[in-house]
């Protein structure tokens, strides 16, 4: 069983100077420190080390790290980085560093994917998700997600996962892939195999074989098609 153990605020940063040493303490929030990937992107990382250098209880304390926009502050595709939390147990600095890696390595297998992200503006992402939640209805959970962002704000993690829930199946149907989209989409299932990642190879498997029976897809479909042909650098739209 890991044993949980204190953390001081120097056992930390001896850490971060000889890992990662671009690493810079957050002013705004005790235990925070912003390790920047480029000049818009950065790793988040927070600690439960508190205001006294001490962790909290034990079982309590944790590390967190995600992507988020130097720019905007934003989190960055939170779904696609895995594990984000990391016990403070007795190999917390071997444990953090692989976390940390991993976090650059998502980053880094699809820069052009997080870079664009991390540069849209509040408005931009309004817009967009406002037109999305126009075509889904009126409900009470709509609007008020609706006046958020009209408001200026950014939706959470859990928000968008309910809004992507929420969305129609079937938008419209009928369209039909065409060789060439075959072509493509078995380009980008190598590049999911290479990349190791399972989603999206199954997705583009299960989606390929529709077109090649003449199914028709969804525009739900397609869109996400296109999103993935985007994040793999693919210069191709269905």
């Amino acid at each position: 069983m890991a044993s949980y153990v204190q953390i001081t605020r120097e056992e930390l940063e001896d850490w971060l100077r000889a890992e990662a040493p671009q690493a810079i303490r957050s002013e705004d929030h005790t235990g925070v420190y912003i390790i920047p990937v480029s000049s818009n992107v950065a790793v988040y990382l927070s600690t439960s080390i508190g205001s006294e250098d001490k962790a909290v209880a034990k079982g309590r304390g944790a590390c967190h790290m995600k992507l988020v926009s130097r720019i905007t502050d934003r989190t960055l595709n939170r779904k696609g980085l895995q594990q984000t939390r990391y016990n403070r147990t007795s190999g917390w600095r071997k444990n953090w560093m692989e976390g940390m890696a991993r976090m650059v390595a998502v980053y880094t297998e699809h820069r052009e994917f997080y870079e664009r992200l991390a540069l849209e503006t509040q408005e931009q992402y309004a817009a967009r998700n406002i037109a999305e939640i126009d075509r889904m209805g009126s409900s009470p959970f709509l609007l008020s997600l609706k006046e958020q962002l009209q408001k200026g704000r950014w939706l959470t993690t859990k928000q968008e996962a309910a809004l992507a829930k929420g969305k129609p199946r079937e938008v419209r149907s009928g369209i039909k892939l065409r060789e060439q989209d075959l072509e493509v989409l078995r380009k980008l299932w190598v590049q999911a195999r290479d990349a190791n990642d399972e989603w999206t190879k199954k997705f583009v498997g299960n989606v390929g074989q529709r077109g090649k029976a003449g199914e028709p897809l969804s525009r739900l479909q397609l869109e996400k098609l296109n999103d993935k042909l985007t994040e793999y650098r693919i210069d191709y739209r269905i």
